[in-house]
């Protein structure tokens, strides 16, 4: 799934920036993507994480390891 969706870049060029910056905003000061309630989830986060791999973007490592290690990973 990450091969194919590295290869949108390309295709989305003018857009990949604000992307970006959407999925890089959903991560809150928890470290967790936010769900519908505002609320950082292991569920969301683990998608906005793989479209910033995807967009081959910078991840914010240190904010999401301190919410994963609540999950014990």
């Amino acid at each position: 799934m990450l091969q194919v969706a590295r290869l949108s870049v390309r295709p989305l060029a003018e857009a990949a920036p604000r992307l970006v910056e959407f999925l890089q905003a959903e991560i809150g000061p928890s470290g967790g993507a936010r769900d519908r309630a505002g609320r950082g989830d292991l569920y969301y986060t683990a998608f906005a994480l793989d479209g910033l791999v995807a967009l081959q973007s910078e991840l914010p490592k240190q904010r999401v390891a301190r919410f994963l290690a609540d999950f014990g990973l």
